[in-house]
């Protein structure tokens, strides 16, 4: 892309977003999973009024990136006391983090992933939600239930070119029977495979904001959280953007994003690359 092309989409992006707004987490209707958009903003709330310590920072959460053409790492699925603001819930986690490492790759290169499941009465597995990769032996292979106490070996390797682009993505379990329940105990993380900013060069060193939306049921209500946070708050400065990643990981609960009185433009959607940035004012996510 040229240089005078890259200056107006900025300007263009900067004459809509040069002011701040709140964003709300609102019951909605299913359209999209995930979105990658270049924003500015913003103060979050959930559906559930008990809040702690409300306007604390956004968190970033943990990330793995690879090294050499590859990711090598290791997941343990197990049990454990989850604590969100004032609620307390038993968990099914990953490594113990209700938020797990996110796992950034590029195209062309492997993910090794041991996976322990130390779930006590569960089979489990793992899916790498929206990879265009194989489905068979240890790459992305639904079929594979591993027991409890038992461990899997999975090699996943990335296509460089074919329908597999960059964007954001996530994995879960995928074992039949036992989906629902482990993924609203916390068993879900982040994929990115970069290259967003060849797609799009303004997101060139633009600031980067990964927002993982999860949910928990209790007591007839839904506990809301962005990074395993309930309310926490964006800073950005008047006139600047930021590249903001979301991805609704949770189970069941569908809801509508959205900017107070602030448009911002989406560049992707469920991991594949517009043509064009898209402006909107708000988006439906279902699980």
């Amino acid at each position: 892309m040229d240089r005078n092309l890259l200056n107006r989409q900025r300007r263009n992006f900067l004459a809509l977003l040069g002011r701040t707004g709140k964003a709300a987490l609102l019951p909605g209707v299913l359209q999209i999973a995930a979105a990658e958009v270049v924003a500015g903003s913003a103060i979050f709330s959930s559906s559930v009024e008990a809040q702690t310590r409300p306007g604390d920072p956004l968190i970033e959460p943990p990330q793995i990136r690879s090294k050499n053409g590859t990711l090598e790492t290791t997941l343990t699925a197990a049990k454990g006391e989850l604590r969100l603001g004032s609620f307390s819930f038993p968990g099914r986690m990953y490594n113990g983090e209700y938020i797990p490492p996110v796992l950034r790759v590029r195209l062309g290169d492997t993910l090794k992933i041991r996976f322990n499941n130390r779930l006590p009465d569960e089979p489990s597995n793992l899916h790498f939600h929206g990879m265009s990769v194989s489905p068979r032996g240890n790459s992305d292979n639904v079929f594979v239930h591993v027991p409890p106490g038992g461990s899997f070996d999975y090699q996943v390797n990335i296509p460089a070119n074919d329908r597999q682009g960059p964007g954001m993505f996530w994995y879960h379990p995928h074992a039949h029977g036992v989906v629902t329940p482990q993924i609203l105990g916390g068993m879900s993380g982040g994929l990115v495979v970069e290259g967003m900013d060849e797609r799009f060069p303004v997101l060139k060193g633009m600031p980067e904001r990964l927002l993982f939306i999860k949910h928990v049921e209790h007591e007839g209500r839904e506990v809301v959280s962005i990074n395993g946070q309930i309310n926490p708050v964006v800073s950005i400065r008047a006139g600047e953007l930021q590249y903001w990643r979301i991805a609704h990981i949770g189970a069941t609960l569908f809801m509508k994003f959205a900017l107070d009185g602030l448009p911002f433009y989406v560049v992707a959607t469920d991991g594949h690359v517009l043509s064009r940035p898209r402006r909107i004012t708000e988006f439906f996510m279902g699980p």
